[in-house]
């Protein structure tokens, strides 16, 4: 009886463990998502963002950075080196599908360079392109022919000139959503 009544409890523990394990493998990790308004202004987050530095400066690795490595085909920019930034601003984010993304440059009383690469999740380049920073702003039309409901794209970015190379780099996940409405990210999107 012993024998029987520890085999028993042998096979619960196995058992509820098993199913512990295979709960936490089956449930998807939510990255951080910065979450601007249509006018850019900053209206929350979704997902783990502790410690998140989305469309702030942070250091890309050397495949992201070799994305950002191509010809800009602009006039040449000479920059004094003493230009300081802190962020890029993408909106609105979510982005409802078919809708253009915007993505705001700091201003600078000196020119600069900005260099975009919007990737899918399977690193497929979707949109690379070179801009000088006094335009301070443009708007991307991302492609909505995906069937998911919602489909995520990383912008990867760099603020520099050619006498200095690279000011400030970073990137920053953006979603695009099936509704238009978006009101909430978990109810619109997934």
């Amino acid at each position: 009886m012993k024998s029987l009544f520890r085999l028993s409890l042998f096979l619960f523990n196995f058992l509820f463990l098993f199913t512990q394990c295979q709960d936490k493998e089956d449930t998807p990790t939510i990255p951080c998502l910065k979450l601007f308004d249509q006018n850019g202004q900053a209206i929350g987050t979704h997902g783990d963002c502790i410690g998140n530095q989305d469309w702030a400066s942070q250091s890309l690795t050397n495949s992201e950075r070799s994305l950002l490595d191509f010809e800009d085909g602009l006039q040449e920019v000479n920059a004094s080196g003493n230009l300081s930034f802190e962020r890029i601003i993408a909106y609105p984010n979510p982005i409802p599908k078919g809708s253009p993304i915007a993505l705001q440059f700091e201003n600078s009383t000196e020119e600069f360079k900005v260099k975009i690469v919007i990737i899918d999740k399977d690193q497929n380049v979707v949109f690379q392109q070179a801009f000088l920073g006094s335009i301070g702003a443009i708007q991307i039309q991302l492609s909505d022919n995906f069937i998911e409901m919602s489909k995520y794209f990383k912008v990867l970015y760099n603020y520099y000139s050619d006498n200095h190379g690279v000011l400030f780099e970073g990137s920053g996940l953006l979603l695009v959503c099936d509704g238009q409405n978006i009101t909430s990210v978990e109810e619109d999107c997934f």
